[in-house]
């Protein structure tokens, strides 16, 4: 396990919340995929998703909160080839914090084209959405 820190930030338009993280891990992670994979860089910047548009709802008196927080997580250097992205686990106990101040569960619901049940936050290194 690697640790690292990055920045809470909102985005009022999209009604998200994401952690943004360097974009350095997101290109040497990029590296160690194999040749063999076909894959596209992610369109948006490296993060952490902490509320999720259209899935998740926050209530307008605690949408913000901690907004520009720094957020240490920790993340498995394990490189994830899932059915549409490529991933690595991250961990985060004040993130956990954040979500349940905003009124959600301390650790999102598995998405099942980002992991498989396991019940923990992501880093999205690239995908394979091709037909998009």
């Amino acid at each position: 396990m690697y640790e690292s820190i990055g920045k809470l930030t909102y985005d009022n338009e999209k009604r998200r919340a994401v952690v943004l993280v360097d974009d350095g891990i997101a290109r040497f992670y990029r590296s160690l995929i194999p040749k063999s994979q076909k894959w596209l860089t992610p369109k948006y910047r490296t993060h952490i998703t902490v509320v999720r548009t259209g899935i998740e709802t926050v209530s307008d008196d605690l949408w913000g909160y901690g907004d520009g927080m720094e957020i240490p997580f920790t993340y498995d250097p394990h490189v994830w080839i899932g059915k549409k992205y490529i991933y690595l686990d991250a961990y985060s106990t004040e993130l956990e914090d954040v979500r349940e101040s905003l009124g959600l569960s301390r650790i999102r619901m598995p998405n099942p084209s980002i992991t498989d049940a396991r019940k923990c936050f992501h880093i999205t290194i690239a995908n394979m959405k091709f037909n998009v």
